[in-house]
This record gives structure tokens, C-alpha cells and sequence, in this order.
């Protein structure tokens, strides 16, 4: 009975699932901006083996499998990305019940993890830096469990949620190497935690030396360090919501003073730092989707704490996360309407030569379609530039010589020829 209420408990990864391939049926096409990217480079790698833009390439070699199933990129993206970072429910589940031993508590907070906006936010958009949130709380699973009993599996374990990691996102191996380094110096710098530490640090080594292995990646770090160190981030405003991180990290930093194990206390003290309103704009909106995974541990220990009497306080918690992740999914948009891609396609598929796009939005979509895309000017014999609902056209006016007019004037889409056939 017992095994059989674990299995069932394990299989509640469907209700992700279900949501988020209900995020993804609010459009035919593909929602928000970078979709439309894995689509373009899951054609690409079927013809060619190899990425088209450099990028840490995991993500995309899991869902090619998709691609060939479906023989279509834009479904290939939708059931692919939905059904794997559903997967991050199982982890999730398995660190909490190790920890807390009680299966409901896990669920319910595998679950709050699963419902939130924040992932849900990664699978319509962020798709890389969701499905690195599945190696993450592997990563917390073979580390505790490492911790526990001393097992070298657990530390191989480790070490392969961490090779993982790097080769899917800089932010979920960045995440892990900041955990591994807090965990050391709250335990005081003990054997196991060093291990783990080391670990990460050489494959972060690895990545600065050999950095095409991760699409460049780690630069986006020096980047970020590099705008922080000249002040360039902004102060954003606060919303209500924003708190939700701060309550997150100090009820996880509490746990430590009143028994709690390094990991969660390691847990809160990032959320804390990741979710600093100094960072601003797309930094902090990234950090901030990461608080998806301090939540679950949060919810499911405060649960565990509470015994029967929680069950509809946490029925209350899984409602509420949940309501904010189904209003993200609701909200899913594509950034091009049915008729401007029709209109794009028709274009890409009549007229030979390179085409140039300007607006980046619109050039991932292109790329779903020809092979015959190009980010350089130079290398282009058109140039396509269409508008957008909502938005202003993004001008190809400084790539076209002068007098040149276009030889496709649609009702979104122009094109004009900057090389002469040959």
C-alpha cells in the first residue's frame, strides 16, 4: 500500500504537466520571445547535427527526440519542453521527502514548485534555465543525501547533476556553485562539503577555459559582475508580489536556528541575495524566476511542521501559488500574429536568397521556417522587416542603400533586395 501511495504521489508530475501544455495551446504558434529560438535550432541540428547559435546545447539535443516524433518544431518545442520540466517534480519531490520524511508534505511542495508563476514563466519563455531547475534539486537531493550517509554515489551523483547543469544554463550551474560554496562555509568547511565545492569551482574553471563547450555562457556572468561593479542596474519599484521571495528566505534562514539542516539555510540565504531590488531589468527578473526552488522547500517543511492540522492551510498555499501560475499561463502570447507568419512564410518560401532581419523576434521565427536566415547584413541578399501587433516596426532602413524600394510590399511584411541575382 505503502509503495503503491509513493507511486502515485510521483506520478502527480501530470498536473504540471497538464498546465503547462494548456500555457502552450493559447496560441497555434509558439508564446513570448525565445520559443521560437529552440524551434529554429531544433531544424537546424536535424539537418545538420550541430547548433545553429552557440549555446549550451543540452536542452536542445532532449527535445530533438520530440522533433522527430512530431515532425514539426513548433509542436516538437510545445509537448517536448511541457513534458520535461514537468519531470523537475520528481526531484523536487524526492530532495523534500528525504529531508522531511513525509510524502504529502514533498508532494505538496513539489507541487507549489510545479504551480508557480515562476516556472511557469521558464517553460513558456526561459526554457534552458527550466530544465536546468530539474538537475538543481537533483544536485539537493545526492548532496543531502551525500551528507547523510557518505555514499560515493551521492557525491557522483553531485557531480553529474553539476556537469548537467553546465550544459544547460549558466544561471541553474551558477545556482548550484553558489549553493555548494554556502553549504561549505556553514558547515564550517567539513570534508564532504569541500568535495562539493571543489567541484563545482573546477567545473566552473572548465567552462572559462573551454568555453564553447557551454555556448559561451560564462560571459553572461562577467557581465552581469561587470555591471554591478559600475553601478549601471537600476532600483525598480516595488510590488506586493516581491515580498513573496523575502518571506521565502527568512522563514528558510529561521529553519536553521531552530534545528534545520545547511542546505535549507544555503537555500535561503541566495534567495535573499537573488532577489536584491539593486540588480534591476532582465538580471533580477531571471534571479527572481529561481525562487521557484527555495518555495517548494519552504512549503514543504512548513507543511511537514504542521502535521494534519496543515492540510488546508496547505490546500490554501497550493491554491494560491497555483491561481498566479495558471494567470502566466493564461497570459501566454505569441510576439507574431498567424497572419504576419503566413505572410512571412509565403515570402521565405517563394524568393531565393539570404534573408536579413533586423527585429531578432521576428528573425527566430524566420528561422523556423528557411534555412536561408542570416544575423549578419553582409552576408544577406534581402532584407525582410514586418510590424508587429502592438509595436513599432525594428527599421531596416540603416541596412538598405539608398533609392532601393522594396520588391514585396505585404500587409505586414516588406522586402527589399540589397544584391542583384547573379
Amino acid at each position: 500500500m505503502r509503495i503503491a501511495r509513493e507511486h502515485l504521489l510521483l506520478a502527480l508530475f501530470v498536473l504540471p504537466l497538464s498546465l503547462y501544455l494548456y500555457a502552450y495551446s493559447r496560441t497555434p504558434l509558439l508564446p513570448r520571445i525565445d520559443p521560437p529560438y529552440y524551434a529554429g535550432q531544433l531544424i537546424w541540428i536535424a539537418k545538420y547535427g550541430t547548433l545553429r547559435h552557440p549555446d549550451p546545447p543540452l536542452t536542445f539535443y532532449l527535445l530533438l527526440p520530440f522533433y522527430w516524433l512530431t515532425g514539426d518544431c513548433i509542436a516538437a518545442v510545445k509537448v517536448g519542453t511541457s513534458f520535461l520540466i514537468s519531470l523537475a517534480y520528481i526531484p523536487a519531490y524526492l530532495f523534500i521527502k528525504e529531508v522531511e520524511g513525509d510524502e504529502i508534505s514533498a508532494a505538496i511542495g513539489a507541487l507549489s514548485f510545479s504551480f508557480s508563476e515562476y516556472i511557469v514563466r521558464m517553460v513558456t519563455d526561459f526554457i534552458k534555465n527550466g530544465v536546468g531547475v530539474i538537475w538543481v534539486f537533483s544536485w539537493l537531493l545526492f548532496a543531502y543525501k551525500y551528507h547523510k550517509s557518505s555514499r560515493k554515489i551521492y557525491l557522483i551523483g553531485a557531480i553529474l547533476s553539476t556537469v548537467l547543469a553546465m550544459f544547460t544554463h549558466i544561471l541553474d550551474f551558477g545556482f548550484i556553485i553558489a549553493l555548494s560554496l554556502l553549504n561549505m562555509l556553514i558547515r564550517r568547511f567539513d570534508r564532504k562539503s569541500i568535495y562539493l565545492a571543489s567541484i563545482s569551482v573546477i567545473l566552473l574553471f572548465v567552462a572559462f577555459l573551454q568555453p564553447w563547450i557551454v555556448g559561451g555562457d560564462v560571459f553572461k556572468g562577467i557581465a552581469f559582475a561587470e555591471e554591478v561593479a559600475e553601478g549601471e542596474t537600476k532600483v525598480r519599484p516595488y510590488r506586493l508580489v516581491d515580498f513573496l521571495p523575502y518571506s521565502v528566505s527568512i522563514f528558510l534562514i529561521l529553519t536553521w536556528f531552530l534545528g534545520g539542516n545547511s542546505l535549507y539555510l544555503a537555500l535561503g540565504i541566495l534567495a535573499l541575495l537573488m532577489n536584491m531590488p539593486l540588480y534591476g531589468g532582465e538580471w533580477l527578473m531571471r534571479f527572481v524566476n529561481m525562487t521557484c526552488i527555495p518555495l517548494a522547500v519552504a512549503v514543504g517543511h512548513g507543511i511537514s511542521k504542521l502535521g494534519k492540522k496543515g492540510l488546508l492551510i496547505s490546500l490554501l498555499l497550493v491554491t494560491m501559488i497555483g491561481s498566479s501560475g495558471f494567470e502566466m499561463a493564461t497570459s501566454s502570447r505569441s510576439t507574431i500574429d498567424l497572419q504576419t507568419y503566413n505572410e512571412m512564410k509565403n515570402i521565405l518560401t517563394t524568393l531565393d536568397g539570404k534573408f536579413f532581419i533586423p527585429d531578432v523576434r521576428l528573425r527566430y521565427w524566420a528561422e523556423t521556417i528557411s534555412l536561408d536566415v542570416t544575423s549578419n547584413p553582409r552576408e544577406a541578399d534581402l532584407i525582410l522587416e514586418c510590424t508587429l501587433p502592438g509595436s513599432r516596426p525594428a527599421r531596416a532602413i540603416p541596412f538598405i542603400p539608398p533609392n532601393v524600394k522594396p520588391v514585396i510590399e505585404g500587409g505586414s511584411c516588406k522586402v527589399f533586395r540589397i544584391k542583384a541575382k547573379p
